[in-house]
Order: C-alpha cells, then sequence, then structure tokens
C-alpha cells in the first residue's frame, strides 16, 4: 500500500482540506481516509449514481475535487 497525505480542493466552494491518499496494490484501488466522508461525501450530500470528479493540479501540488453530474432522482425520492 501506498501511503501519502496531500490536499484536496474543493472546485465549487473553493476550500481546501488536507487528507490521505491511498493506493491499494493489490486491488489497483485508490481512497482519500482522513475525512473524506465528512468533509466531501456528506457535505456535498453525494449519492450513489452521482458522477464526481478528480484531478492533480501540478502547479499547486493538490487534487481538485467537483461534482459533474448528480443521480437521476428515482420515484419515491
Amino acid at each position: 500500500m501506498m501511503r501519502s497525505s496531500c490536499s484536496l480542493g474543493d472546485l465549487l466552494e473553493e476550500a481546501s482540506s488536507g487528507l490521505v491518499f491511498k493506493r491499494w496494490r493489490a486491488s489497483k484501488s485508490n481512497v482519500f481516509n482522513n475525512g473524506w466522508t465528512e468533509l466531501f461525501v456528506k457535505r456535498r450530500n453525494l449519492v450513489e449514481g452521482d458522477e464526481t470528479g478528480l484531478y492533480w493540479d501540478s502547479d499547486h501540488s493538490r487534487f481538485h475535487f467537483s461534482v459533474l453530474s448528480r443521480a437521476a432522482a428515482t420515484a419515491g425520492d
């Protein structure tokens, strides 16, 4: 597992947060820890099916996050 502290900026709110970025070699998956759920998922009301964007800003050495589209509401929502 690779682990690195990083900054993640929210493009809508122009806010930045320090998170831990992890890459699991065995499953080849990437995760953010140390606040991802509170700082982004809950605050931005993300739900399954929402499309998010993430890119690395090499000039400022940080990731940028944005909600690209929202999942279609289903009957009963």
